[in-house]
């Protein structure tokens, strides 16, 4: 009697013996009907339907969840006839996931043949969401005066109806800090952990290992499940370095200085009281690129907490070197008292930036005026930084027939790089009336095994050739010549000023054939 009181029973109606689609009259069983549990983790329930009498015919019921975002259902459909009315065929109902706190959801699944309408079987679909915040690790986290940090991260449980903000807070920010001081999560960030990365702080004290919290504040949200809940708080630790360095420099490396002499500065101070003056010794070592204000320190037991300061200075040179890193050294100190005698204070680092560029210094650039009488003019070269090996430039003129050009090259050294090399440019004569003539000096790309001259390819100087030539024709002489009746003779010369481009004929007549 139970086993149908959870099933149902439906007449199927009777139909004509011609209609092969439909059953004949007979029951359609599903049991069970009620009481189907899924469950959002992917549980499944089924229920079974069978005839009980053969159809005349293919009998198809259709299976459907009214309901796809709670469960679904497989398969979609059954066919019966004849041969297997009496079996019992399985469906599968499968819980279907959400991100939200909704508790057992109930759901409907839906089973319609084409003669007897549709009914529904009861599942219920269990819920696996929890409003919550997840903190990992909350405990066991370290960090260091000497900088050392630590993460955490946070996330959501659940998809929150508003956005939920979370407060961040060090309940000893002299021992630790967070690099955020609150954290929002949105309905579509909300399963995304966000990281906080927490900062051990330095502190001049033996203090130990100090124990410390990075607390979660109630958080705040128009969902009313998340307003108000509060998060794990975080514990950590961190570690004391003061009881490893009796004296302090501080920074101890990041410092910047140039080439032009900008200035940085450290300080030194004693952690405790000395029984007697402590001197520690301050050294650059690269006097070449940065040096220090004072060569000691002293600490008495007067001025120990009153720290010092060393003042770094950049210092110039000629070579394009790049940015040069160097390291303040300061020597283990010497002191009566034993406590500090022989500590090794840190060193401090920094690096002093470059303000040289590999070049070539021409004067002038432009403006040589030389003529075809002979006439001179001069450049000057000299390179703008020290080369680490000999640099050699071509020099040649790109017209010899206006200008010629001494040297051929000019050769710097490591010594001789400063000093300008002059060159000298010399005009050429032609016979030609070709006017004033632009030349240039051409100056060749550089080769050295200096990477950063060679190949360096310096400006060109320009320059003109004044022409000292007309176009004329010069006759010799122009006046006195004698001749006789007898036959005397006289002759006179004919040339031309300049060259010519082509061949230049000049008739000769007399104004008197009768006399000559």
């Amino acid at each position: 009697m139970g086993f149908r009181l959870a099933s149902l029973v439906l007449t199927l109606l009777a139909l004509s013996c011609g209609d092969n689609h439909h059953a004949t009259r007979g029951e359609l069983v599903v049991s069970p009907r009620f009481g189907l549990f899924t469950d959002e983790g992917g549980a499944t329930a089924t229920f079974t339907v069978a005839l009980t009498a053969p159809p005349s015919g293919e009998v198809v019921v259709t299976i459907a969840s009214q309901n796809v975002g709670e469960g679904s259902v497989f398969p979609r459909a059954l066919i019966f006839d004849a041969d297997n009315f009496a079996e019992a065929q399985t469906v599968t109902i499968t819980g279907a996931d959400d991100d939200v706190t909704d508790g057992p959801q109930p759901y409907q699944v839906r089973i319609g043949t084409d003669l007897l309408g549709s009914y529904e079987v009861a599942v219920t679909n269990g819920d696996n969401d929890v409003d919550g915040i997840s903190v990992a690790p909350v405990a066991g986290l370290v960090t260091s005066e000497a900088g050392a940090h630590a993460t955490f991260t946070v996330r959501l449980t659940s998809k929150p109806a508003e956005d939920v903000i979370v407060p961040v807070t060090s309940s000893d920010p002299s021992e630790g800090t967070a690099d955020q001081s609150a954290l929002t999560f949105t309905s579509a960030t909300w399963s995304q952990p966000q990281t906080v990365t927490v900062s051990g702080v330095d502190d001049l004290l033996d203090d130990d290992d100090v124990a410390y919290t990075i607390a979660l504040g109630a958080a705040t949200s128009l969902d009313t499940d998340y307003n108000g809940f509060d998060a794990d708080d975080v514990q950590l630790v961190n570690t004391d370095d003061d009881d490893m360095l009796g004296i302090v420099v501080t920074p101890t490396s990041g410092l910047s200085v140039s080439e032009t002499g900008t200035q940085a500065t450290f300080t030194v101070v004693l952690q405790t009281a000395p029984a007697g003056n402590v001197t520690i010794g301050v050294a650059s070592s690269d006097t070449s690129e940065a040096t220090v204000s004072t060569a000691s320190l002293m600490f008495t037991v007067g001025n120990w907490s009153t720290p010092q300061t060393v003042t770094v200075t950049g210092v110039n040179d000629l070579l394009d070197d790049g940015d040069i890193a160097w390291t303040i050294v300061l020597a283990p100190a010497t002191s009566s008292d034993p406590t500090y005698d022989g500590v090794n204070p840190s060193d401090v680092i920094g690096v002093t930036t470059d303000n040289d560029g590999p070049g070539v210094t021409i004067t002038p650039a432009s403006g040589l005026s030389v003529s075809e009488t002979g006439t001179q003019a001069t450049f000057t070269v000299a390179l703008q930084t020290q080369p680490t090996a000999t640099v050699t430039i071509p020099v040649m003129s790109n017209d010899t027939s206006e200008a010629t050009v001494s040297p051929a090259s000019l050769v710097f050294t490591t010594a001789n790089w400063s000093t300008a090399q002059t060159v000298t440019v010399t005009g050429v004569d032609d016979a030609i009336d070709d006017g004033n003539q632009p030349f240039s000096i051409v100056l060749g790309a550089a080769t050295s095994t200096d990477g950063s001259y060679a190949g360096l390819n310096p400006t060109d100087v320009t320059g003109t050739t004044i022409d000292n030539d007309a176009t004329n024709v010069t006759v010799t002489p122009t006046a006195g010549l004698t001749t006789t009746e007898s036959g005397g003779t006289a002759t006179f010369t004919a040339r031309l000023t300049s060259q010519p481009t082509a061949s230049v004929t000049i008739p000769v007549s007399s104004s008197d054939a009768g006399e000559g």
